[in-house]
């Protein structure tokens, strides 16, 4: 019963890494568009 449970916040950490992740390419493109 614990591993639908399981599954689904790991689903979620990786939900979360990846937006992270998006963000912070994001701000990188955004800090070298404007530097250079």
């Amino acid at each position: 019963m614990s591993w639908p449970l399981h599954r689904s916040i790991r689903y979620q950490v990786l939900v979360n890494l990846v937006k992270g992740e998006f963000l912070l390419s994001c701000i990188c493109f955004h800090i070298i568009v404007f530097v250079s």
